[in-house]
């Protein structure tokens, strides 16, 4: 028996998944997750075989996610399947470095997630396929590179439209922390408003240019 926790910022998504998921002879969905923060205590909470996590996930994207789950005392049993819209997404160097062990085009076929799922470790190689460019030129950038993980998730929050004391909430630090990381952030990026902080969250990747902020935020 495969346990699974599934985090897509999309219900019809997850459910699809869902359905298809547990079609598969021994494989249980214990948890469902709308966000990456979620999808890191699911997995605390559950250690399950495997989480299948979608790049573009609010609150914490699916890179910054499987990088917590891979470095917390789940490391040993839970295996991270990054969910990607494409193969040049994201790079191979990029999930290597957050421990992702397998990934899955979110349009490929039934077979192939099946296979995602019974054999994680054999769905990363084929990505370096993908070209050169990808495994030297992380989507992250030079600059990006630059910040930590708690910046990178302060980062993401700002551009999803959070205000300060909102982040502080969600990340259980204080509002001056939260201040204190965006000028280094905005420091560190030669940002100068949040506009640009948005922008560079767009550029870094952690937040999607498509990406609609839920009403009321700013």
């Amino acid at each position: 028996m495969a346990d699974i926790v599934l985090a897509d910022g999309s219900e019809l998504v997850r459910e699809g998944f869902v359905s298809l998921l547990e079609n598969f002879p021994g494989v249980n969905v214990v948890a469902r997750c709308s966000d990456g923060r979620q999808a890191v205590q699911e997995v605390e909470r559950f250690r399950p075989h495997l989480a299948l996590i979608d790049l573009s996930l609010p609150e914490l994207n699916g890179i910054d996610a499987a990088r917590q789950i891979s470095r917390s005392r789940t490391r040993n049993r839970t295996r991270v399947i990054l969910m990607i819209g494409h193969a040049g997404e994201v790079s191979l160097s990029d999930m290597v470095n957050a421990g992702v062990s397998g990934c899955f085009v979110k349009e490929g076929s039934l077979k192939e997630l099946e296979n995602a799922v019974r054999h994680p470790n054999a769905t990363l190689p084929p990505l370096a396929s993908v070209g050169e460019a990808g495994l030297h030129n992380s989507g992250t950038g030079r600059m990006g590179c630059e910040l930590t993980n708690r910046e990178r998730e302060i980062l993401q929050l700002i551009g999803e439209g959070n205000p300060s004391k909102q982040i502080a909430a969600k990340l259980n630090i204080s509002s001056t922390t939260v201040k204190t990381h965006r000028d280094n952030i905005m420091q560190k990026l030669a940002a100068h408003d949040v506009a640009s902080l948005t922008r560079a969250s767009i550029r870094l990747r952690l937040v999607s240019a498509d990406y609609r902020r839920p009403a009321g935020q700013v």
